[in-house]
């Protein structure tokens, strides 16, 4: 995905503005933990992982919001 709405903070660009909404880049740093875990010992293969992202570093809160929240607006969108 090109762009991310994180809740509390607003709405940025990951890797590219691909569609130059002119928005902030995400500046903020994520951690992912996975881990297996059983769930019986018998039969082995009866697992399931888990994966969470876990902020490290909070981002920059951008002007820009799809919700309109917290005097943010929505990002410039133009045909």
């Amino acid at each position: 995905t090109y762009y991310i709405q994180i809740g509390g903070y607003g709405f940025y660009y990951m890797q590219e503005d691909k569609f130059d909404l002119k928005v902030p880049k995400f500046d903020g740093k994520l951690i992912l933990r996975t881990r297996a875990k059983t769930h019986h010992s018998r039969p082995i293969y009866n697992y399931s992982f888990i994966a969470v992202l876990k902020v490290s570093k909070p981002p920059t809160k951008s002007t820009y919001d799809i919700e309109e929240i917290n005097e943010r607006i929505f990002p410039p969108i133009t045909p």
